[in-house]
């Protein structure tokens, strides 16, 4: 079973996802990790959403309890194909990841020599704390950058579940 920082990764990739289909968006691929999204290719008009957990800042919920909650800091680096089409997927994003979305819990299960995912379970909410967002700009001519790093931008929410560790 995933811990809290793969479950909130997992479930905002199925809630963009989800959220993108809904709005008609095409030509859009939702990765986890940064990794992942530089090592796939883009495409005229395609864009690379991925998303990342950040550093975590643990609360004690009372004094004398080792009882805590977690603010995680999530890191959603958009890869579009135009400064347009950034600026248009940012101002989506925002819109609908501010409400925050359903928490899922992820199991995998051996499958003879392979892991697979079971259906993942609804276990409360994402709360989203903060929203910022930033253009990437590397103050160079963007024709001589490589792809991925001619049009991006990163959004950074802080998030909770609220639930005491």
């Amino acid at each position: 079973m995933y811990r809290i920082s793969r479950n909130i990764e997992a479930s905002l990739v199925k809630y963009i996802e989800e959220e993108l289909e809904d709005a008609e968006w095409t030509n859009i691929t939702v990765v986890k990790g940064f990794n992942n999204a530089i090592t796939t290719s883009m495409t005229a008009n395609s864009a690379i959403i991925s998303i990342r957990v950040g550093p975590t800042d643990p609360k004690k919920i009372e004094v004398g309890s080792n009882n805590i909650v977690k603010n995680i800091q999530v890191l959603i680096d958009l890869f579009c194909s135009d400064d347009g089409q950034r600026l248009d997927l940012k101002d989506f994003l925002v819109d609908v990841l501010k409400e925050g979305c359903t928490y899922y819990l992820w199991e995998k299960e051996l499958v003879g020599r392979e892991y697979q995912y079971k259906t993942p379970t609804a276990n409360g909410n994402i709360n989203v704390i903060s929203i910022k967002e930033n253009p990437i700009d590397f103050d160079t001519d963007k024709s001589k950058l490589e792809v991925h790093d001619r049009y991006r931008h990163l959004i950074t929410l802080e998030v909770t579940t609220g639930k005491v560790e």
